[in-house]
């Protein structure tokens, strides 16, 4: 009985887990539709990188946010807000975007980006390749610079290296120096703390 409620449990977690990734893999497209079309095509790779970081940040700010709110004005036993907390402003966040958000600058009267770009090339200069032609190349493109890269296996694995010995890090971390039930005080800043537990990986 016990083994069977064990198996469930790693299929009730792998199952959400998988569902967690597969919901978080949607959020690219819009955003990067939308800042391709409001956003100068000289521009773009730019822009593109600050919204990259931007996940890693935004991460560290709640991370610290909810350890300083908890603790000065709660306690520990209100941990779940932890969860509460950077749930309430994605909704937050979501609604906004969901009434204020535009699909193109069209839509709203504004010339597009590109014919502002003095560095876009212009569309007579553009030359449209054979579809078939453009797809065929693309994959021996993906296949040579990404799956038979060594680079990019290495740089996976150390990635994959390097986010599990945070995480591991942090628990140790939290194992060997948290608050203990005796004084309930922690042994370093909230900010460090906070920062310390849920301190963002790379994805």
């Amino acid at each position: 009985a016990e083994g069977k409620a064990t198996t469930g449990l790693v299929v009730l977690i792998g199952s959400l887990w998988l569902i967690n990734g597969y919901t978080q893999g949607m959020g690219y497209p819009p955003c990067g539709s939308l800042m391709a079309h409001w956003i100068k095509p000289s521009e773009l790779a730019t822009k593109q990188s600050i919204w990259n970081s931007s996940h890693s940040i935004g991460a560290g700010l709640v991370s610290m946010l909810c350890g300083t709110l908890i603790l000065q004005k709660f306690s520990y036993s209100a941990w779940q807000w932890c969860f509460f907390i950077p749930a309430i402003l994605a909704i937050a966040g979501s609604v906004m975007l969901l009434l204020t958000l535009k699909d193109t600058p069209a839509s709203v009267g504004l010339p597009d980006p590109e014919s502002m770009d003095e560095n876009a090339p212009s569309k007579a200069d553009v030359q449209v390749e054979d579809p078939s032609f453009t797809e065929k190349v693309y994959r021996r493109l993906v296949s040579k610079m990404v799956f038979r890269n060594p680079v990019i296996w290495i740089l996976a694995i150390t990635n994959f290296g390097t986010t599990r010995s945070k995480r591991m890090s942090s628990r140790f971390f939290f194992r060997e120096s948290g608050p203990s039930s005796n004084h309930g005080s922690p042994p370093c800043s909230t900010p460090r703390s906070s920062f310390m537990s849920t301190r963002p990986a790379s994805s």
